[in-house]
């Protein structure tokens, strides 16, 4: 039985379930501010990165203090506006969005237009995420990070 349990794990996300994982599994947990929901859908070995920043995130806990920091920092974040396309053989999904961030400390919205790209592993769990940011904000951006 352990054996049949280890090839379903291994077997690849339909392009419904890869669009869920990232509409749902990461930006809806985001939005709900569920950190615990979203790191539980990511390997324990999982990067962030953000190019347009220069930075990134080398593993999970250092995301954990990312959003940590990204939540302190906005006291409502929406995501919307999804266009999403996923690749079954490569089990990958990109994602073009609109985020509106309201800052804590009560400053205007910020809305931007981003693509993340997502890298699922072999267990059904986010590995890698390359967020491409419209452009430059620096509140939520300084826990967790290396260059």
């Amino acid at each position: 039985m352990l054996r049949a349990l280890a090839k379903v794990m291994t077997m690849p996300l339909s392009r419904n379930a890869l669009i869920d994982l990232a509409v749902d599994g990461y930006f809806g947990n985001v939005g709900r501010r569920d950190i615990a929901a979203l790191l539980g859908n990511m390997a324990e070995d999982v990067s962030m990165q953000v190019p347009s920043m220069g930075i990134r995130f080398a593993d999970k806990q250092a995301i954990a203090d990312h959003f940590d920091d990204f939540l302190d920092a906005y006291s409502a974040v929406s995501v919307d506006d999804f266009i999403v396309t996923a690749d079954i053989e490569n089990q990958s999904v990109a994602v073009r969005f609109r985020i509106t961030l309201t800052p804590s400390d009560g400053g205007e919205p910020r809305v931007m237009r981003n693509c993340n790209f997502f890298e699922i592993d072999a267990a059904g769990r986010i590995r890698a995420i390359t967020n491409y940011m419209s452009g430059q904000i620096e509140a939520g951006f300084h826990a967790g990070v290396s260059r």
